[in-house]
């Protein structure tokens, strides 16, 4: 069957749990359904998009917080600097051993880094206490240890934020996964349980979003296509063969126009000449693939290529 449940992606499990959980709820009871009931499909289907929508929520919350240390690192450090040039009448234009104390132990350069951030506005706020005639309390500037004391608890509390959120995301990131594979097994089952109750050619199948076990493989998206526009007022498209397919339809459209692309035909092998064309048109191309029952793949992404005009007589 094209349904692989292990590989769909998230978005498409929890469609395809909820069109599972309908089609239990719609025609379960004509099939025989025991084990898989619209209940239970249900309740696994909820449970997965409450864990993927409170994993979006707290990966969303992280961006704030984020944002939140960001502004506390570029606050600190742009008091460092105000407190580096206060402090240079005291202890030096350049840096030396009495800069030490107020946490410019090797250098007078400002870290931008978290860690280096806290310790420098650490050490500040102790030089800033045990040398008050240092400090310079206009509002501007505010080089004071009450400041510097500020700036550190905002910086620690803004770090414990994200670190916090870091938590509630992995927490989450492994309910989901839980939840995830939790429904993985239930459409497992519901699979298992109607191969035993109903035929492979039971249209009844797509009523749960999955395919009929008789039929073919739906193909998958072409991929690779290609134009040639060489020849005047046509264009040669290609693309790559497709798993499943049985023939692959073409369609253009003019570049720039809205609504649906119009068919332009069908061929069996990727390749196809779309004639009748007017010279000098910039066209959308798209194809799909379609199997030996009849159903049809996803269409390609588009291709564009301009028709070329046919050759001025000498």
């Amino acid at each position: 069957m094209k349904n692989n449940i292990v590989a769909l992606p998230i978005p498409d499990l929890l469609s395809l749990g909820d069109k599972a959980a309908t089609g239990a709820a719609v025609v379960g009871k004509d099939i025989g359904l025991v084990i898989n009931k619209p209940d239970i499909i249900d309740g696994d289907h909820r449970l997965a998009d409450g864990a993927v929508r409170s994993y979006q929520t707290a990966v969303a919350s992280r961006v704030a917080k984020a944002l939140a240390l960001e502004q506390a690192l570029a606050d600190a450090r742009q008091w460092c600097f105000r407190a580096k040039d206060t402090l240079k009448p005291y202890l030096g234009d350049r840096h030396n051993s009495q800069w030490r104390p107020a946490g410019f132990v090797a250098s007078l350069r400002v870290p931008t880094d978290y860690d280096g951030l806290l310790a420098l506005v650490s050490a500040l706020n102790k030089h800033l206490t045990t040398h008050p005639e240092q400090k310079n309390e206009s509002l501007k500037v505010n080089v004071t240890a009450g400041r510097a004391d500020e700036l550190h608890k905002a910086l620690k509390a803004a770090q414990g934020a994200v670190e916090t959120q870091d938590e509630l995301i992995a927490k989450a990131h492994t309910d989901q996964e839980t939840a995830l594979e939790g429904l993985r097994v239930r459409l497992r089952g519901l699979v298992g349980e109607l191969k035993q109750l109903a035929g492979e050619s039971d249209r009844r199948w797509r009523r749960f979003g999955l395919n009929i076990p008789a039929e073919p493989e739906t193909p998958g998206q072409p991929e690779a296509v290609q134009v040639n526009n060489a020849t005047p007022g046509q264009l040669l498209v290609s693309c790559a063969p497709v798993s499943f397919a049985e023939r692959y339809r073409w369609f253009v459209q003019k570049a720039g126009m809205a609504g649906e692309p119009v068919a332009a035909g069908s061929s069996v092998e990727p390749l196809f000449v779309i004639e009748n064309l007017e010279p000098g048109t910039r066209y959308n191309v798209f194809a799909s693939a379609v199997n030996l029952a009849g159903n049809e793949g996803t269409r390609s992404s588009v291709a564009v290529a301009e028709v070329q005009a046919p050759a001025k007589a000498a």
